[in-house]
């Protein structure tokens, strides 16, 4: 599996990364690390299939269902946990396909933190009893056992109906139920909707406890939410 250098998906974001390109050309490579060890020198019309964006592949060349996940990390899985469910599988798989994919190189890494550090960061919350944070910017990177929430609102509401910024924190603070010693209720928030960081202000100010009876922690008694001011466009 390789990028096309020239062609790729996504292309519009190699700019602000990738000082020098000519390496990499237009090609993700510019951004992540490279997705194998196989050369675009190595490609010819007889070991190589295109596949343009938004484009369904033939089935003689994909005879496997959409859900199916690796045979060899399925029945590992399967073997570990016996009650896993189809469906927690094939997103187990997913994520795990996804975090491959998406490894972000060295080159990347060094620009975030640059933009990261040089941010006009805004945080809000409680941060006495948190180490390592300044209220003057978000911390790169963030503390261990941080949650990492982007709200999409704007033209997503055209597909779907918008969850409210409060549905996300209800579900984190679920996981941190059945993760107590890992999680922290500490969360960078992206989103292009200023309602969402005006909400995550008033959250921050109060004990969750007082918001909702669905799960109850105990290690942060409020969250502490941090966002960037990065224009956002709807």
């Amino acid at each position: 599996m390789l990028y096309n250098r020239d062609k790729s998906p996504g292309q519009h974001f190699i700019e602000p990364f990738a000082e020098d390109s000519s390496s990499c050309g237009r090609s993700l490579n510019c951004i992540f690390e490279p997705l194998s060890t196989c050369d675009l020198d190595m490609v010819s019309t007889n070991n190589t299939i295109v596949l343009p964006p938004h484009t369904q592949v033939d089935d003689v060349y994909v005879s496997t269902p959409a859900a199916s996940v690796p045979p060899v990390l399925g029945f590992a899985m399967k073997n570990l946990y016996p009650g896993i469910t189809p469906d927690a599988l094939k997103y187990w798989w997913r994520m795990q396909a996804t975090a491959y994919i998406m490894r972000i190189n060295g080159q990347t890494m060094s620009k975030l933190k640059e933009l990261r550090m040089g941010a006009d960061v805004l945080s809000q919350g409680d941060v006495s009893e948190l180490d390592k944070i300044k209220q003057s910017r978000t911390p790169f990177p963030l503390p261990e056992g941080s949650f990492s929430m982007h709200v999409r609102h704007g033209d997503k509401g055209k597909e779907m109906r918008l969850i409210p910024f409060e549905d996300y924190v209800f579900k984190a603070e679920q996981f941190i139920s059945q993760n107590p010693m890992r999680y922290r209720k500490i969360a960078f928030v992206s989103t292009e909707d200023a309602s969402v960081t005006e909400e995550a202000d008033r959250l921050s100010k109060q004990p969750f406890m007082e918001l909702s009876s669905k799960a109850r922690t105990t290690r942060d008694k409020q969250w502490t939410f941090q966002w960037d001011s990065i224009p956002r466009k709807l």
